[in-house]
């Protein structure tokens, strides 16, 4: 059994290489961006306040700039990061499949 794992990974080095290091790049910027995310410091009364419930604490002013730079992060980088994760599996089907 080991002996077909070690000829299976022999043949399929340069596969094995790119899809571990596709994973741990987009890893790495998906820490990299919840890390950013967290940074801008929205709370939960902000966001509700912005899109839901008006009689929270919180005043609508002072919440709209971070939900706006949260929205704006949001949307340039994690989605695309989302996105890659999703296409991820099917490449790494397709290259070592």
């Amino acid at each position: 059994m080991i002996a077909h794992v070690r000829s299976s990974l022999r043949l399929q080095r340069f596969e094995a290489v790119a899809v571990t290091l596709a994973t741990v790049v987009i890893g790495g910027a998906v820490l990299i961006t919840v890390v950013r995310l967290r940074a801008i410091g929205l709370s939960p009364d902000c966001w509700a306040t912005v899109f839901g419930d008006a009689s929270l604490s919180a005043t609508r002013d002072a919440c709209a700039d971070p939900v706006q730079r949260f929205l704006e992060l949001n949307e340039s980088m994690a989605s695309r990061l989302i996105s890659a994760m999703a296409f991820l599996p099917l490449v790494i089907g397709l290259l070592l499949g």
